[in-house]
Formats: structure tokens, sequence, C-alpha cells
């Protein structure tokens, strides 16, 4: 799959926004539901050996509809204590803040604005890579 011509080398994953995702950034905490899917996935891998994904999958997300309340509160209970001790990241992520330290405050601006400018430059460079209709010259 992909759009016809697309193949060379794999660029960095983007976000939504366009912006590339930092692979050092720490992972978000599992959720209850990728807890449990991590308990029961090699179960019901072995329940359906010739299963494909999409139906390992299928049949991991029936069994936790299907699971009791008190089940589930307790993978709940699991992610929960995950989270408030992943040293916040997720609460300082929805106040906007950042996972990098910031050491000097002016120190860090300047890093990202070049990290920026280095971004826009590479992306402007690879548009004209890519540009049916080359300038005229």
């Amino acid at each position: 799959g992909g759009p016809a011509g697309a193949g060379g080398a794999r660029k960095a994953r983007r976000t939504a926004r366009g912006r590339a995702k930092d692979p050092d950034a720490p992972k978000r905490p599992p959720s209850a539901y990728i807890l449990f899917c991590g308990d029961v996935r090699a179960e019901t891998r072995r329940d359906n050996p010739e299963a494909s994904f999409a139906e390992l999958q299928r049949a991991i997300a029936a069994r936790w509809k299907a699971l009791p309340s008190e089940e589930r509160a307790e993978y709940e209970d699991r992610a929960r204590a995950l989270r408030e001790g992943a040293g916040g990241n997720g609460r300082r992520r929805a106040q906007g803040g950042s996972w990098r330290a910031t050491s000097g405050g002016s120190e860090s601006t300047s890093e990202s604005e070049s990290e920026s400018e280095s971004r826009d430059s590479a992306e402007d460079d690879a548009d004209a890579a890519h540009d049916p209709m080359p300038a005229e010259e």
C-alpha cells in the first residue's frame, strides 16, 4: 500500500499537526483496555491459533465488553496507578507542558526555534524534490 511512486527512505512518522514525533519522548502509560489485552492475548492466541490479527483483536474486544465490572475495575485501577506513577506525563501534556527538562529557558527556546527552522527547510527541500513542475530559470 501507499500512493504510487511512494518509496525510498522512510520518513519519521508525523502527527496530525505535521510535526515529526520525537523518538525519545516518553510513552504514555497504558489504558485499562491495553493492560487487559496484554494479559489475555497469549491465551486468546492459544485458543485461536489460525486467527488473523484482526480476528484476534475482535475476540479480545468481545472479551473486554463481556468482562464483569468488578474485573474491569481492577484493570482501571492498575491503569490509574500507572498514570499517576508516570511522573505526571498525562497531566503535563493536558496543561500544554513539555516532558523535556528546561535548564535555562532561553536555551530551550532557541533549540526549539532552530529545530523548527531546520524542519521547515527540510520540508521545503522535500517539496522541491517532488515538485512535478520545476521553477523556470
